[in-house]
């Protein structure tokens, strides 16, 4: 996958501005070893000099938690709990917002925190939401509203979750909507105002992208 990417970028003349990665990061348990071996390693040269903003599923999820912000995935990231990169500070980490150019990107939590209309991350959501003047907005985080693919969006209470409870993203008409989980061979279903499952084209829930604008110094992994 790393190589395919690097040859897309040296034939197109286009750099890579920033990464948003879609969970799974770490198979299969999420653990400290398998970041460094199955991630950071792969893109070590790339990750240098490239921000990676990521969300967590369900494997990197069985060593860390979204409560209390510990484990691997949260000692590897650094996310911007007090606004630091734009947008409403969440005071938390597991979601998060931030603007690059004319793009504000928001990461809601589909994994393990409360998912409800009245939760702390809903109220943070339409906050934020709110107060964005920026051009496009980008919505990205793990569990697709809409697949029949590996996964069933009818029955899952995850994916149903982040489908019903979307309320705020669905009246501010995101853009493009990011998710990842299903594996390959599923279809993307495309679902107004937008929701498009990238991992059934691209492996390990990893989407480039190419925006225009400027780069913002951003948080980086620990490492």
């Amino acid at each position: 996958m790393f190589s395919a990417q690097e040859d897309v970028v040296q034939k197109s003349g286009r750099p890579i501005d920033l990464y948003v990665h879609l969970g799974d990061m770490a198979y299969t348990r999420g653990g400290d070893g398998e970041f460094q071996v199955k991630f950071f390693e792969i893109y070590e040269s790339r990750l240098r000099n490239t921000v990676c903003w990521p969300t967590m599923r369900n494997h990197e999820g069985l060593t860390s938690e979204g409560k209390h912000g510990t484990g691997p995935y949260y000692d590897a990231y650094v996310l911007p709990a007090r606004g630091e990169a734009a947008g409403v500070p969440p005071g938390t980490e597991p979601y998060y917002s931030f603007d690059y150019g004319p793009i504000h990107f928001v990461c809601p939590d589909s994994f393990d925190l409360d998912r409800s209309t009245d939760a702390a991350m809903a109220v943070w959501l339409k906050e934020d939401l709110k107060k964005t003047q920026a051009k496009w907005l980008i919505a990205f985080w793990h569990h697709p509203p809409y697949t029949l693919g590996s996964d069933n969006s009818n029955t899952e209470r995850p994916l149903v979750d982040m489908r019903e409870n979307r309320s705020p993203l669905q009246c501010a008409a995101p853009s493009a909507a990011l998710t990842g989980r299903t594996g390959w061979g599923s279809v993307p279903v495309i679902a107004p105002p937008a929701s498009f499952n990238y991992s059934s084209g691209i492996p390990a829930n990893t989407t480039g992208l190419h925006p225009v604008g400027r780069q913002q110094p951003q948080t980086h992994k620990r490492r």
